[in-house]
This record gives structure tokens, sequence and C-alpha cells, in this order.
């Protein structure tokens, strides 16, 4: 078949001098390696290679910690969630009894002081175990190590028990796969940390989602039982469906998914209330902008908000010519004596019911004390209460369309009404374009618009500086 071995690529993993001096014999350039030593396609065989493996997992990490700042924030982020960290450990977690291992820490550190280089954010502990959650849980995504072991290791072993006892000897299985002594110390671990969880069943345990999902649930549970009014409201709106989907958007410029550095730096820090910049008065000149950008979000002259306004409904225009139902922006649907109201948007064709769709669409501060009562009793429930304002004021137009407030607050969450009418978009969008990830895209568009408008209303507090274009002026 034109295949030849290569002597000085084999190894002899043996412990026994007669099996080393017989294959020696055969393949003299064979190097010899301890059993404890061994790996195999990367998987560490003995404890010794544990270390062996995990140091050079380190090294790795190290040298991306020297690179990773001459990446657009975006581009890193989105890499190092993807691609450059956990994605490229995972493998080596389900093959190997890694839990309570020192060296994760370590990694988890390393791990820990790129996140802040790449985003420029000074994240305290809190802060940072917020960040480690699944976006889903109201994190960012960049999941530690030594939280995700456990349940790697769990559900490898429990997904290849089967397979194990086919391949080993009858004597050999009351010791192997989940009978094996590590794995019942890891179980028992897990019960430890889970309780009062209890353990997946099959075939669920043959997942780490479901080893995974109990412990995250309880660590978000804890820290909403918690936390204050305020950070209650936020916690509810970040771990809300559809709230973190701009960490999802791949980030290409030509479609408008790519945030610039600012408005990401921004966008995480509210997530996790982490300091965004320096107190200072606002523009506004009636108010101090505190360091975690919460004035900026509610300041009656703030910039972003018009033009994050007018970002969402453009994407749902074009998304609704999209699904072959295109739209009017700002129809006048209203009396003439009644200018004031105007929605944002008409279908120009019939929606549902052979009525035509009016929306309009409103966007609520999680954390404004006049929403805070409702932000804390549900997730999106300043955005459900803005929609009902909404279905009260444009109530004279349900004769003969149908309206739909579209509501979301500027942690992501979105309206009872919103998450109904945008889900049917997506599917009609499915539809016309046969691509499965339309719906996704969708949410991803609107989700990184809002955080856009979120970074203009933020740094809109900034006073105006001069700057030197004269200098470069002259230079020229």
């Amino acid at each position: 078949m034109g295949l030849v071995l290569s002597p000085s690529k084999c190894e002899i993993i043996a412990s026994s001098e007669v099996i080393i001096r017989a294959v020696k014999s055969v393949l003299p350039e064979a190097s010899v390696v301890k059993p404890t030593d061994s790996t195999i396609l990367g998987a560490p065989l003995g404890h010794n290679a544990i270390a062996a493996v995990l140091d050079e997992k380190f090294r790795d990490l190290k040298r991306m910690e020297e690179r990773i700042g001459d990446l657009d924030s975006h581009d890193a982020l989105y890499l190092l969630t993807k691609c450059l960290t956990l994605p490229r450990l995972t493998y080596f977690l389900r093959c190997a009894p890694t839990f309570g291992n020192p060296l994760l820490n370590q990694y988890d550190e390393l791990l820990r002081s790129i996140f802040r280089k790449a985003l420029n954010l000074d994240l305290d502990d809190s802060q940072w175990d917020q960040a480690t959650l699944p976006v889903r849980f109201g994190g960012i995504g960049i999941r530690k190590a030594t939280e995700v072991a456990l349940p790697a290791f769990l559900s490898s072993c429990t997904a290849a028990n089967e397979l194990v006892g086919q391949i080993l000897p009858e004597r050999m299985r009351e010791t192997a796969g989940t009978h094996d002594q590590t794995f019942i110390e890891a179980a028992r671990q897990w019960d430890t940390i889970a309780h009062p969880q209890p353990r997946p069943q099959v075939p669920k345990d043959h997942k780490q989602a479901h080893w995974d999902s109990p412990i995250m649930e309880k660590t978000v549970t804890a820290m909403i039982d918690n936390a204050d009014a305020e950070n209650k409201a936020r916690l509810l709106a970040v771990t809300a469906p559809h709230a973190g989907d701009f960490l999802f958007a791949v980030p290409n410029a030509a479609l408008g998914t790519r945030l610039s550095h600012d408005a990401l730096r921004i966008g995480v820090a509210l997530r996790l209330a982490a300091p965004i910049l320096t107190e200072h008065r606002c523009i506004c000149g009636t108010a101090m902008a505190d360091q975690y950008g919460r004035h900026g979000l509610v300041c009656r002259k703030s910039q972003g908000k018009i033009a994050r306004h007018e970002e969402v409904n453009d994407i749902i225009k074009r998304s609704l010519a999209t699904a072959r139902c295109p739209a009017q922006r700002e129809p006048h649907l209203s009396r003439p004596n009644d200018p004031q109201k105007r929605p944002d948007g008409v279908t120009l064709l019939p929606w549902k019911d052979g009525k035509q769709v009016v929306w309009d669409y409103t966007c609520a501060a999680t954390l404004a004390s006049t929403y805070l009562h409702y932000s804390t009793r549900e997730s999106g429930g300043a955005a459900s209460f803005r929609e009902s304002q909404k279905i009260i004021k444009y109530r004279g137009l349900a004769h003969c369309y149908s309206f739909v407030p579209i509501g979301s607050e500027t942690l992501g969450s979105w309206g009872k009404c919103a998450l109904k009418f945008l889900k049917e978009l997506g599917d009609k969008l499915i539809s016309a374009t046969k691509d499965q990830r339309a719906k996704s895209f969708l949410f991803q568009r609107l989700s990184v618009a809002i955080q856009r408008g979120n970074a203009c209303c933020v740094l809109g507090t900034s006073p105006t500086s001069e700057e030197f274009e004269e200098v470069f002026d002259l230079q020229q």
C-alpha cells in the first residue's frame, strides 16, 4: 500500500525490560516511555503526564498573551471564547482526571490577565466569576478550567463506559469506567457542589452540559438571591433570552456586527457592573455621571438613544423586506389633530389574519429608578411595561391594523410582545432564505445595535475636549 513505518517516531510504552528489549531488537531507534509519562493523541495515560500536558497548554496560552494586544478587541474576545482558550483544553479535560489540579488555577489566572488586556477592563473577583459563566447565565462565555474539569471528566466517563466494558476483559470491568475510584471521587465532589440537584441519568449523563448546567444554575441563583435591588435587576436582565447575543455575533464590519473597542468594553462592563469611566459632571449640567455609566443611559440629552432607535428600526424594516413583507418607516396613520402618535413602521402587505403590522420600538433603561420595580420582578419587566404603555397609546389603530410594540432594555432583555414578534419574523426569514441561522442572525444584529447605542449614551456624557488638530494641519 506504500506505507512505511518510521522507527524514529515510534514509542515503546512498557515497564517490562523483557518487552522493551524484544521490541528494541526490531525497532532499535524507537524511544522508551514510562506508562506513567505517556500520552496518546494528546491524552495522558498516566498521572505524571497530566502535569506535562498542562504545562504545554500553559505555555501556549502564555504565548498568546503576548500577541493578543495586536488584535482588535472584538476579534480577540471572539477568538478567546470560540477557539483559543477552553475549546483547546476541553479534549484534555475530558480524557484525564484534572479536577482539583492546582495547575488549573494558574491557567485561570493567566486567562484572567489575557481578558484584562484584550478589553482593558479590571474586574474584581465577583465580576470575574460572573464573566466566566456561560452567556445564557449572564456571563461572557470565557469559562474557567477549574469549573469545567469536573463536568468534562464525568460526562466523558459515562459516555465511554459501555465501550470500555466491551474492550476490557471481564475481570477488569468491575474497577473500570464508572466503577473506577477516580470517577467515584469525582461524582462525590459533584454531589457536594450541585446539592440538592440529582445526578443526570442515562442518556443525559453522556452530555457535558447536563453535568455543568446544575452547577451554573445554583451559582446564578445564589448571586441573584444575595444581590441588592439594582444588581438583582441587572442579573435578571443579562440572563434573559437573547440578552447576550452580541457576544455570539461574528465581528464583521461589512455586516455591521463588529463593535468598536469602546462599544464592546462598555457592553461587557454594563453586563458585569464593572467601572467604565471616572465620575464626572454630565454635559446636561444637572447631574454627575457615575463611573458605571448608568446616568448616560437615562440622561435626556443623550445622543445615543436616537442612533439606537434608528438602527433597530432599520434592521426590522430590512428583515421584513428579506422575509418578503416590505415595510414603510414612520407612516401617517394617526388623525391630523394628533401628530404625536406616529408609529415607527407599517408593513405594506398583510402579516397575519389579513392585517398589516404596525410596530413601534422603545428601549427602557433597566436600572433606572422609574423601572427598577418592574426589572426586579422578572427579566424584561421594564420592556414589557413600556410595551403596555405603547398598546394604550396606539389602541386606536387596533380596528384596522395589528399593532406590535417592540420593547427592549439597555441590558439586552426583550419584552414579551417583542420576543413573540421577532421570533415570528425569524421563522419567516428562515423560510425565505432557507438558512436555519437566520433567526439567530436577526437577534445578534439587534443586540449589537443596542450595545452600540449604549456606548454612545455613556460616552456622550463626557464634555467635548479640544484636540491638537491645528498641530497636525501644520505638519501636513
